[in-house]
């Protein structure tokens, strides 16, 4: 007889498609959309779905929605960038039960080994984190368009302070942040809370630990920071180079190289717009994909593998293995951690091909777009990343479904998504015969 078993993610699975789903229902009352028409119910479910998993792609210009429409959206973002621990713990606190081995596993799948699991302390702790920075930022945002002498409602300015500390890349201007081109100052805002966003609970935990305890920072701090920074520079000289035809076309020195800086941070999960996307070189497309892949760190608003995961890859490939694991320094990470490395990065590569050919199989016939475009639409939803050369809004009704897929399985998590049904075998307690299969 077979006996249906759930995996411990699926509390996350389902909590997240419940959110989705009702956010796009009420995105279909007539009180959330006020542009022309209707609002057909795919557009609802992929502005919702863009939301919750925080990624910023739309099929609609974001004029349309009405206030109410913009808040939905705002609780959406806020509600898909607060993180799998928040949403889950919150969960738990519901029903006032306590916490069985299950519920830990889960708690602790998203935590370092060193930090409790106690639910309600880790609530808390995210929930303090994340409105502290949210507050300050939407406080700097509006003090920096108060000296400029420039308007800006305060429902825009929380709208973009959440959007950015969400690495949602939502805007209520379809020309993203450049109609905040004349307010450099907040811009530079939005970047340091995409920046914040993109660090990690985990992160900001261990920094409070280091300098309460006066401890060394742990590994995994030291990845995030020294990633994050590498990343962010490499990414703005590339960029930078690439786009340098634009320097003939008019621009600025000053105006490319900041742009080249906010591309390179926006890149890695927030898509956000400061000049035209559209006008991007192929070049710029196609070194902005690993960028995308990559993301931002593990218990984040961002989206991607995880510049942890690409640097345990790197570090599987560069150093031999000693004993049962890597030498770095004075640390030691072990060959399981290497092993689910590559296995995300299997099942990631795995998404995205199988997404890429079936949006080029529906899509790439109608000769509109080149086949960079189609993939740079791909990357960007599942890195969550919310940039778009224009393919988006002119997609057909499976090109959607498709790009909602890839957005879900970018955000939600390869692992979070493992839903399966498996049979008990009576015999599972014999050991079975070992069998090897050659490679290479």
């Amino acid at each position: 007889m077979l006996k249906f078993e759930f995996s411990d993610r699926f509390l996350l699975f389902s909590y997240f498609v419940l959110i989705m789903f009702i956010g796009s229902l009420l995105l279909m009352l007539p009180i959330s959309w006020e542009g022309d028409g209707k609002l057909a119910y795919i557009d609802a479910l992929f502005t919702a779905v863009s939301a919750v998993s925080i990624t910023g792609l739309t099929t609609v210009k974001m004029e349309g929605f009405s206030t109410f429409g913009f808040i939905l959206i705002m609780l959406l973002i806020q509600l898909g960038g607060l993180g799998f621990i928040s949403i889950t713990t919150f969960y738990l606190l519901i029903p006032k039960k306590k916490m069985n081995l299950t519920d830990a596993r889960i708690i602790k799948q998203y935590s370092l080994s060193n930090i409790e699991y106690n639910p309600i302390r880790i609530l808390k702790s995210i929930l303090f984190i994340t409105f502290s920075i949210e507050m300050i930022g939407l406080i700097l945002i509006l003090i920096c368009f108060k000296l400029r002498g420039a308007n800006i409602s305060f429902l825009e300015a929380l709208f973009t302070t959440i959007s950015a500390f969400c690495n949602a890349g939502f805007s209520m201007h379809s020309e993203s942040i450049y109609a905040w081109r004349d307010v450099p100052e907040a811009i530079v805002v939005v970047s340091i809370l995409i920046i914040c966003g993109g660090l990690g609970f985990m992160v900001y935990r261990d920094v409070n630990n280091t300098i309460k305890n006066k401890k060394k920072l742990s590994l995994h701090a030291k990845i995030v920071f020294s990633l994050s920074f590498f990343l962010i520079i490499i990414g703005a000289i590339l960029f930078f180079f690439t786009e340098m035809h634009k320097l003939k076309a008019g621009y600025s020195m000053s105006t490319l190289i900041f742009n080249s800086i906010f591309y390179s941070i926006s890149t890695r999960t927030a898509g956000f717009n400061y000049l035209d996307n559209s006008l991007i070189s192929g070049r710029t497309q196609i070194i902005s994909l690993p960028f995308m892949f990559i993301g931002g760190a593990p218990g984040s608003t961002a989206g991607g593998i995880k510049i942890t995961t690409f640097f345990l890859i790197v570090l599987a490939v560069v150093k031999n293995q000693n004993g049962n694991g890597y030498i770095i320094g004075s640390y030691k990470v072990s060959i399981d951690s290497i092993r689910f490395a590559l296995l995300f990065f299997a099942r990631a590569i795995f998404i995205l091909s199988f997404s890429f050919f079936m949006l080029l199989f529906f899509e790439g016939g109608s000769g509109n777009w080149k086949v960079i475009d189609l993939g740079y639409e791909v990357f960007s939803a599942f890195g969550t990343v919310g940039l778009s050369v224009g393919v988006t809004q002119d997609l057909s009704f499976w090109g959607k479904v498709i790009i909602i897929f890839t957005m879900f399985a970018g955000r939600i998590g390869l692992f979070s998504m493992a839903v399966f049904v498996s049979r008990k075998s009576r015999f599972e307690e014999f050991t079975r015969p070992r069998q090897d299969i050659l490679v290479g």
